[in-house]
């Protein structure tokens, strides 16, 4: 009896501990499927995916681009995968065990695929439209090494950013020819395929909450599913996993699963380069995360070189020296006011002040050479300078460059005043060019019709002094009105040499021919105050001025 008792007692306690031992089984399996929020979150880590796209042609790699999308700008274009960029995706990823219950991650992780994979039907149209861009990116980058040339053409080595510029010059060069021989590889006949080359790291924190990377690489690819496994195939100290197929819960592990393209962030201190996602690159100094001293950009075929504050551009400030080309413009003020007359000592003449509006910086003391000469000649279709013929005669026998200039009036016909200006004034070989003064009030400029009015009048006055001078004139406007009415004729300032009145400290920013820097300068030889002016460019580019745009 006893012994049956004892065995049906053995069989009840083995049925229970096999029943507990079931239950306890059952419960680690269902955890290892429903892990807990807390279980999930700590299960997980970041994929970050560097890629880049290979081109190849009968099967040889020949180009790599970082992006194939409709907005790329194609700055990247490689011909090396070596120099190829890569743009970055992350995304969420779980720590996973191969078995339930069993630790078994083996340094595992269940993300998803995060990039779509392109159809082979699509490539033809991909290859097409990248030649477009790169056309187009060709065109973009000719404008830009124009302004770059036209920069150094003007500027010397004494200016502040001239071996920054010719440093970039050179780069941009090697850009060109780079891009052109990739329009020119996609412009060939051949088989044509496009392959995804991509390397891995995880990045997570340890059990001491500092973050830290691993490579990784993709073993295995389901639909949507990628398991990444570490390069060691390790597990790292201080992770927690989770049974893969709790993977299915991600979406609710509190931090979505998401493509997300890193936007590069600009620096913050000192000097460094920077190239923004639309495509501008800037060099220079920077403070405070934004743009701040001296540096330059190139922006849509702009050229920008100068003194930023705060992300704004301020312009140029010019180094002023006896190496920069100084002229002056006159009219009857110069002679006296009133009864008062004061002759010119035209042998005599340096310039001694730059005047006064604006801070300058100058080198050394202030006597310059005067160079060149405006002399008022003409005003609406009846008024001259009575000054104008001497001063003329004057100004070429004492070996000056001389030109003429009119004012602009709102009273008359461009044709009566522009007769009026080529009856008046002489030209003689090696004469500067004839300058139009265009100076109207926004009330005198609405007064005669608005701004298409005004430049249908400028127009004519250009057209007709050119044909009959032989040389196309200068146009001399105020910097409000470059800013507000020379946009809407981009004929006329990309036709005629522009000559800028502005008195601030800093440089227009335009392309011109002559800055009037200040109307209160102070003259050697002219007891009253004189209009000072600078050639845009040493005396190599004025050189060439005088050979191409004078009186022939």
């Amino acid at each position: 009896m006893n012994t049956l008792f004892n065995r049906y007692k053995r069989s009840h306690l083995i049925a229970t501990a096999a029943a507990v031992g079931l239950l306890i089984s059952g419960v680690a399996v269902y955890f290892s499927f429903h892990p807990s929020q807390e279980r999930i979150r700590n299960s997980i880590a970041i994929i970050e995916g560097r890629h880049f796209y290979q081109i190849e042609m009968d099967g040889k790699p020949v180009i790599f681009f970082s992006q194939l999308a409709a907005d790329s700008t194609l700055a990247d274009v490689a011909l090396r995968s070596d120099s190829a960029q890569t743009f970055t995706h992350k995304d969420t990823a779980l720590w996973v065990d191969r078995f339930p219950i069993i630790p078994s991650c083996r340094g595992c992780l269940l993300t998803r695929n995060n990039i779509d994979s392109i159809k082979q039907t699509d490539i033809p149209v991909i290859v097409e439209r990248e030649r477009v861009k790169l056309d187009s990116l060709l065109r973009l980058i000719q404008e830009e090494e124009s302004e770059l040339k036209y920069y150094l053409r003007v500027h010397g080595v004494q200016d502040e950013g001239y071996n920054m510029i010719a440093d970039y010059t050179a780069e941009h060069e090697k850009r060109k020819d780079r891009l052109t021989k990739a329009a020119q590889l996609l412009s060939n006949s051949g088989s044509v395929s496009i392959r995804l080359i991509s390397t891995y790291r995880v990045l997570y924190n340890d059990e001491n909450g500092k973050r830290q990377q691993d490579a990784c690489f993709v073993r295995q690819q389901s639909g949507n599913e990628v398991l990444m496994q570490t390069t060691d195939r390790k597990t790292p100290n201080g992770v927690h996993s989770i049974f893969k197929r709790a993977a299915e819960v991600k979406k609710t592990a509190g931090r979505p699963i998401q493509d997300t393209i890193l936007q590069p962030q600009p620096p913050t201190e000192g000097h460094a380069v920077w190239r923004d996602t639309d495509g501008s690159y800037y060099e220079g100094h920077w403070q405070d995360g934004k743009r701040d001293g001296f540096g330059f950009s190139l922006k849509n075929g702009t050229l920008r070189v100068g003194e930023w504050k705060a992300d704004v551009f301020k312009g140029e400030r010019l180094l002023y020296t006896n190496e920069r080309i100084y002229g002056i413009d006159i009219a009857r003020y110069q002679h006296g006011k009133g009864k008062k007359k004061y002759p010119i000592d035209w042998k005599n003449l340096r310039i001694s002040h730059l005047g006064t509006l604006s801070k300058k910086q100058v080198s050394g003391m202030v006597d310059y050479p005067v160079s060149f000469i405006f002399i008022k000649a003409t005003e609406g279709k009846d008024i001259k300078n009575a000054h104008y013929a001497n001063d003329y005669v004057a100004a070429r026998k004492h070996g000056f460059h001389v030109g003429s200039y009119h004012f602009f009036s709102i009273k008359s016909s461009a044709t009566q005043q522009a007769y009026h200006f080529l009856k008046t004034t002489r030209f003689n070989k090696g004469d500067l060019p004839p300058v139009l003064d265009v100076e109207p009030s926004n009330a005198q400029i609405n007064k005669m019709g608005g701004a298409e009015a005004l430049f249908k009048a400028v127009r004519t006055w250009l057209k007709i002094v050119k044909e009959r001078t032989g040389v196309s004139p200068i146009l001399y406007v105020n910097q409000q009105f470059v800013n507000k009415y020379l946009p809407l004729a981009p004929d006329v300032k990309r036709d005629y040499d522009v000559w800028i009145a502005r008195y601030g400290e800093y440089k227009p920013d335009v392309r011109l021919s002559i800055w009037q820097l200040s109307p209160d300068g102070r003259v050697k030889g002219i007891k009253s105050e004189v209009d000072i002016d600078v050639f845009n460019g040493y005396q190599d580019e004025w050189q060439e001025f005088l050979r191409n745009k004078t009186v022939r």
